[in-house]
């Protein structure tokens, strides 16, 4: 009887490099796809972020204006105001999803800075957007009374949502109280 000799060698078979080679692309698409995610989600996150610190700032600057003014006139969607610490006619304004503003320095020469400036209208084209993003809110306003006596200091508040792409809705509010004693007659 003959023996068969069998020779060991050392080696992988065909199939057991397929099967690993699978194994392995499998896992690199997997985390591929997980790190792509990760980046656009994080990328998503600093827009969005970047918005909101627009936001903010640009609200900041509107309560610093405002605090130093006497409201001219206002709606659901704008403010006019005549700043007295910059002696501007200022306009607030959201239209168009763009928060935007508008101002006229040539009242500092002017008798009656405060009529000037109520009948203030101004252009489109002298508006300016200050943040990015979509942005839709209100202006809520009470005047300063001009009431002998009333000694009503007026305040305005702010509201504005931000929505960037598909992301979700955020709100931001801030209410300032208007610095015109003068007019209230508590000076």
């Amino acid at each position: 009887m003959k023996m068969l000799k069998i020779k060991n060698k050392k080696g992988y078979t065909f199939l057991e490099v397929i099967v690993s080679v699978s194994i392995f692309v499998i896992i690199i698409a997997a985390s591929t796809d997980a790190f792509s995610n990760l980046f656009n989600n994080y990328r998503k996150i600093r827009d969005f972020q970047e918005s909101i610190e627009n936001v903010q700032f640009a609200m900041s600057e509107i309560a610093k204006v405002l605090r130093t003014s006497s409201i001219v006139d206002d709606g659901n969607s704008f403010v006019q105001a005549f700043d007295y610490s910059q002696e501007i006619c200022v306009r607030y304004e959201i239209n168009g999803g763009q928060l935007m503003r508008a101002y006229d320095d040539s009242m500092a020469t002017s008798i009656d800075p405060l009529s000037d400036c109520s009948a203030r209208n101004f252009a489109a084209d002298e508006f300016l957007k200050m943040t990015t993003g979509s942005i839709s809110g209100s202006f809520s306003t009470v005047s300063s009374s001009s009431v002998v006596g009333s000694e009503e200091v007026g305040k305005v508040t702010i509201m504005l949502n931000i929505q960037k792409g598909d992301s979700e809705l955020i709100k931001l509010q801030s209410s300032v109280s208007l610095r015109d004693y003068e007019k209230a007659g508590i000076q």
